[in-house]
């Protein structure tokens, strides 16, 4: 998934499946999480610093950060 400002992709193995993101901006951004390939993303497992937050399905991030999520 690609966007002006978000970029993200989907790793998985046999133990697990993580959603990575990047903002590329330098403004906050938000993304919607839906059900992706029959997965649901719903916990916030990595962040490069404060501020980031995943609540009720959107994933709210600072400006050049990126995330884990599983």
């Amino acid at each position: 998934m690609a966007s002006g400002h978000l970029l993200a992709y989907e790793l998985e193995d046999a133990g697990s499946h993580v959603l990575v993101v990047h903002n590329l901006s330098h403004t906050a951004q938000t993304l919607a999480l839906g059900n992706t390939h029959g997965h649901r993303f719903n916990a916030l497992l990595l962040q490069s610093r404060p501020g980031i937050t995943l609540d009720h399905g959107h994933l709210r991030m600072t400006a050049y950060t990126p995330a884990i999520l599983r």
